[in-house]
């Protein structure tokens, strides 16, 4: 972690363009990692290589930085430029020739049309062996690092070890409400305030001894988001790969977040998204919509979105969580992982696919742990998966943005592409091969309907706990009705996640769904509180979040 830190903070010292570079090149390996054919340092390869062919302006090489890394960068600029001057090359033949891709399997992987006598073998070339793109001094720390920090998912500045952080990235208060002391664990969001006149003790900004007059007995409640990238709200910049319009802003940030963004999240969002054009759209989060009820609930959430997570996985990830019982207030749990569970890059990808009875068990051990640990009064939302063939019919004739000037590059062959290098995020719903995207969904559903059935044979003391479909159909039949088209819904660059228009309209069916629970289950839901415009009055912003 300390090695990230100074290898972050060498980049910041340098101008974001140069670092741009080495956080794109990163981005592949974060989405994807490992593979085949030469993997993720063929695909760095290859999206530098349709980058720089389509630009107009021969400038790539203005973003490496000075020294000994520097110089390599150059290198790598220079000799990836030789190549694609060659009669009938494309990035996917320069890469091969330059050794960053090759063809262990046989098969000639290509992101770009085939040319009419494509290749045989692939030799070493100039970069072939050591060192690797993703190996090699100037792009390792960012291409690694990526891929492994965040292992553990605590904030990597909390120096009174309470799970909170006063820093917003490193999952800091963009995860988790910022913390008002670091230097005493007692106080931090979401606790049961002890009325100190003069401490903050749950940091809602309620200070003077109006915390008793405001907030006693009001039902607070806080917010903890348990799921995969899909609640961590994962999103590459379009920019970053559009050649036309090159711009890493906020590089630097995504990377120390994952590039995850849960502070725009359905779950835990708060801030607004206006980040000159690296991530626009309407913000709406079941946390805001519980501030909204009671302002006593300012910065009580928490995100605990995993890249990645399954639900084997998350019976160690759910202890992230920072609630304490006796100390803390109730908190309403969002339990979700929509896709990873039948979603992986293995070509025998239905093998690798949790079974339904073991989705349940896993479910069930996690939602056991929380039964264990939360508040009395804590209620937790649970979904099953969703159906994920809505990916490849609304995404696979559209131009990819790393083809934004050419349009040569469809979806459809991304998916390929990845698939030949064993990297797909996934293989069975991200594929040409409709029977395979069928059964992919036939077992999602059969992963949800197995959870869904279990939860009545759970014996829970402490919460509440309720199943519900994910609302993805729902949300797309309401931007459909609005005029919009399913595909608007989706990130372009990955063409995997939903994007910012998705998280918004997954808080507000969500929220929907959870007040047609609290008819039948009451507190499942806190009511309002009638102290709210008193509050808004009297602190205002109530100290914000950053």
């Amino acid at each position: 972690k300390l090695q990230f830190l100074y290898f972050i903070g060498s980049y910041k010292r340098h101008t974001m363009r140069a670092a741009g570079l080495l956080i794109l090149l990163g981005t592949v390996g974060a989405v994807i990692g490992g593979g085949v054919n030469g993997g993720t340092d063929c695909v760095a390869c290859t999206v530098v290589a349709a980058i720089k062919l389509q630009r107009e302006e021969d400038d790539l090489e203005k973003m490496c930085q000075e020294g000994p890394s520097g110089d390599l960068c150059r290198e790598f600029l220079i000799a990836l430029k030789d190549a694609l001057r060659k009669e009938g090359a494309t990035p996917d033949t320069a890469c091969l020739e330059l050794g960053f891709c090759n063809m262990e399997t046989g098969e000639f992987c290509h992101l770009y049309p085939a040319p009419p006598n494509p290749p045989k073998s692939g030799g070493p070339g100039k970069f072939g062996g050591e060192p690797a793109l993703c190996n090699a001094t100037v792009f390792k720390p960012i291409c690694n690092a990526i891929n492994n920090f965040g292992n553990n998912h605590y904030a990597m500045e909390d120096l009174d070890q309470d799970g909170f952080s006063m820093i917003q990235t490193f999952r800091g208060s963009s995860w988790k409400g910022k913390d008002c002391s670091d230097y005493d664990k007692n106080i931090h969001p979401g606790r049961e305030s002890d009325f100190d006149a003069y401490i903050d003790s749950n940091c809602n900004g309620i200070t003077g001894g109006y915390e008793k007059t405001y907030c006693e007995n009001t039902g607070k409640m806080g917010v903890i988001a348990l799921g995969d990238s899909a609640t961590a709200h994962f999103h590459i910049p379009a920019r970053w790969f559009e050649p036309d319009a090159l711009d890493f802003n906020h590089s630097i940030f995504a990377a120390e977040n994952e590039l995850d963004w849960p502070h725009f999240s359905w779950g835990t969002g708060h801030l607004n998204a206006t980040w000159n054009g690296t991530i626009t759209g309407p913000v709406d989060s079941l946390y805001l919509r519980m501030f909204n009820l009671n302002r006593c609930n300012h910065r009580d959430y928490q995100n605990i979105g995993v890249n990645g997570a399954r639900a084997h996985a998350m019976n160690d990830i759910v202890k992230s969580t920072s609630r304490i019982r006796g100390m803390d207030s109730p908190a309403l749990v969002t339990l979700s992982l929509i896709g990873n569970d039948v979603c992986n890059g293995h070509p025998d990808t239905i093998a690798h696919m949790t079974s339904p009875s073991d989705f349940a068990k896993y479910m069930s051990i996690t939602v056991e742990y929380l039964d264990s640990v939360l508040p009395v009064g804590s209620a937790v939302y649970t979904t099953g998966l969703v159906d994920g063939r809505v990916l490849f019919d609304n995404m696979a004739e559209r131009v990819h943005p790393i083809s934004h000037v050419d349009h040569v590059v469809k979806y459809q062959d991304l998916y390929t592409y990845l698939n030949c290098l064993q990297m797909s995020p996934c293989a069975g719903w991200m594929t040409t091969n409709a029977t395979l995207r069928n059964a992919t969904t036939e077992r999602a559903m059969q992963l949800g309907a197995a959870w869904k059935a279990q939860i009545p044979n759970l014996t829970l003391q402490n919460i509440k706990i309720a199943y519900q479909d994910y609302p993805l159909q729902a949300a797309i039949d309401e931007w459909n009705a609005q005029g919009g088209q399913t595909w608007e819904l989706i990130e372009p660059v990955d063409g995997f996640h939903p994007n910012q228009i998705a998280n918004s309209l997954f808080a507000q069916q969500i929220w929907a769904q959870l007040l047609q629970i609290n008819q039948t289950q009451p507190g499942f839901l806190p009511r309002s509180n009638p102290h709210n415009d008193e509050i808004l009055k009297r602190f205002g912003d109530q100290g914000g979040y950053i």
